[in-house]
């Protein structure tokens, strides 16, 4: 029994679209990914200063009294 054309192409359609939607759906996750670590990179800055800041204004803090004490 042979088949006709239309059903030799519907195959690698269906191959060729079953890739690209595999594509797609890893196109969305590595985005999704990237998307994550930039958010995760922005809470380490912001941690960074954060902890900079307070160990500023502790520093600060301290300064004044050890002065007094030296005074």
């Amino acid at each position: 029994m042979e088949f006709s054309t239309a059903t030799k192409l519907r195959v690698p359609e269906n191959r060729h679209t079953a890739v690209h939607a595999a594509d797609s759906i890893k196109h969305r996750a590595l985005a999704r990914l990237y998307e994550r670590r930039s958010a995760v990179d922005n809470l380490i800055s912001a941690l960074e200063r954060y902890q900079h800041e307070q160990s500023r204004m502790n520093a600060a803090r301290v300064s004044p009294g050890a002065a007094e004490m030296s005074s």
